[in-house]
């Protein structure tokens, strides 16, 4: 690749990366109970020189960005890892295969999604999304399958149960507040 290339494709790909700490909290928060969100689902388009945009992940809850995807991911592999551990079962190997497999099905999930999008499209109509956006929408998975091997992990199946109940009451709670 050329260095103008590289520099644009580093551009572009910044944009997924714009996060603030609070972002990164909220949206985290809008994954793990997506029913407590109010307010619009729309993301929030920008006015630019050239046509129009739509504002980055830090300044849109809604926007989709690949950091927390990415870390998601990675607490998937070592979560996977922290449970083969406990079994005893844990090799190095093991954390390659999760982080292939992983990718792997990060990536179909993605590319399924789009054939999806594009199916839907006719001669009329277009329907289609960006990769980086199918790839941020489709990686929130990640930071749920982590946040549940976690628990697996820590605590004993009849343990799961229960904190699966005290999560429920506790957002009934926050929803009718």
């Amino acid at each position: 690749l050329s260095i103008r290339r590289q520099r644009q494709m580093c551009i572009r790909d910044r944009y997924y990366f714009d996060v603030t700490e609070a972002y990164a909290w909220n949206k985290l928060k809008l994954v793990a109970c997506p029913f407590l969100h109010k307010g619009s689902w729309a993301r929030i388009p920008e006015q630019v020189a050239g046509g129009l945009t739509f504002k980055p992940p830090r300044n849109d809850i809604n926007a989709p960005d690949l950091y927390i995807p990415l870390m998601g991911f990675w607490s998937y592999v070592l979560a996977a890892s922290t449970l083969q551990v406990r079994r005893g079962e844990f090799s190095p190997e093991g954390v390659a295969v999760h982080a292939s497999w992983g990718l792997a099905l990060w990536t179909a999930e993605a590319v399924f999604v789009w054939m999806a999008l594009r199916s839907l499209s006719s001669s009329h109509n277009h329907v289609s999304a960006p990769m980086m956006d199918l790839a941020a929408y489709t990686g929130y998975m990640f930071v749920l399958v982590a946040a549940a091997l976690l628990v697996l992990a820590v605590a004993a199946p009849r343990r799961l149960v229960a904190l699966v109940l005290v999560c429920l009451l506790y957002t009934s709670d926050a929803a009718d507040e």
